[in-house]
């Protein structure tokens, strides 16, 4: 998708990673899933003026900066990277049974 598109993932498919995790739970099929929170705070920088994500950033508190994290990794420097919030604040499912498998973040389960 378009809105999570980055220089480390042209494709918008892959995300490197996942923090601030909470509010966890096993899911009826053994596989655990956790909720990203207050995401907020990890960003820096100013998107570039009229970006199309300027009114979500905005209800999402971003940037907060409280972190820092922008200052020391581009990733997370709006004025860098204006897609990169859009890979995180999701539900992950891990499974733990599975030393192979590869975290998925979901917009649904069921």
């Amino acid at each position: 998708h378009d809105r999570l598109k980055t220089n480390a993932d042209p494709s918008g498919t892959k995300v490197v990673g996942t923090f601030n995790n909470c509010a966890g739970g096993v899911t009826p099929w053994g596989t655990y899933v956790m909720a990203e929170e207050n995401i907020h705070g990890y960003f820096t920088g100013e998107l570039p003026e009229g970006h199309k994500e300027a009114a979500n950033y905005k209800r999402l508190g971003i940037p907060e900066g409280a972190y820092e994290w922008g200052t020391h990794y581009d990733r997370f420097d709006l004025a860098k990277e204006p897609n990169e919030p859009n890979r995180f604040g999701w539900i992950v499912e891990v499974d733990v049974n599975d030393p192979n498998s590869v975290p998925r973040k979901r917009t649904a389960m069921g």
